[in-house]
C-alpha cells in the first residue's frame, strides 16, 4: 500500500517525504517530529458512506459536532472493510489521502492552521510529510470543526 501512496502523491505532483524506521521491536514507535502538525484519520460512515476524517493526533473526535457541523443524521466509527474491495487489505493508520481511497476527506479547522502534514502511513513505523496547501489542492477536503483537546473538566457544585 505505501507504494500506492506514492504513486498518488507523485502523479499529483505533491511534495512529500516518507521516512520508514522497522524496528523487529514492538516499541518504541516512530515519534513524528514535534515541529509539525501531526493528525491522525479514521474512516466513518456519515449516513452510510465512507469518509475519512482528519484531525490533531492529540485531540479526540466530537461526533456530535461532527453530526451538526454536516448536517447530518447519523456518524458512526467505520473501519478499512467500508473501502471498496482493492483497499480492504490496508493497515492503520491510514494516511489522510481520501482520493487514494476515492471517499471523501472531512479535516477539522485545526489542522488547516499547519503548513506541513505529518501523519503514520499503514504502520507506526513509516511516517510521511506534505505542505498542508498541497494537501489540499489534491484532496479539496471538507472544513469542519468536530475535534477537541482533552477532557472537559468535571461540573462541580461550589462549597
Amino acid at each position: 500500500m505505501l507504494s500506492s501512496l506514492v504513486r498518488y502523491l507523485h502523479d499529483s505532483y505533491v511534495p512529500f517525504r516518507i521516512v520508514s524506521a522497522s524496528s523487529p521491536e514492538h516499541l518504541p514507535k516512530v515519534a513524528i517530529p514535534t515541529m509539525n502538525k501531526p493528525v491522525q484519520t479514521k474512516v466513518m460512515l456519515i449516513d452510510g458512506r465512507p469518509a475519512l476524517v482528519c484531525y490533531g493526533a492529540e485531540e479526540q473526535l466530537d461526533s456530535p459536532a461532527l453530526i451538526a457541523e454536516l448536517g447530518t443524521t447519523l456518524v458512526v466509527a467505520g473501519g478499512v472493510a467500508d473501502l471498496r474491495e482493492e483497499h480492504r487489505r490496508a493497515s492503520s493508520p491510514l494516511p489522510p489521502f481520501g482520493g487514494l481511497f476515492g471517499i471523501p476527506v472531512i479535516v477539522d479547522e485545526g489542522v488547516t492552521r499547519c503548513a506541513l502534514l505529518c501523519f503514520h502511513a499503514f504502520d507506526d513505523a513509516t511516517f510521511g510529510e506534505v505542505p498542508y496547501d498541497d494537501f489540499a489542492r489534491l484532496e479539496q477536503p471538507r472544513i469542519a470543526k468536530f475535534a477537541y483537546r482533552g477532557e472537559l473538566e468535571q461540573h462541580t457544585s461550589p462549597p
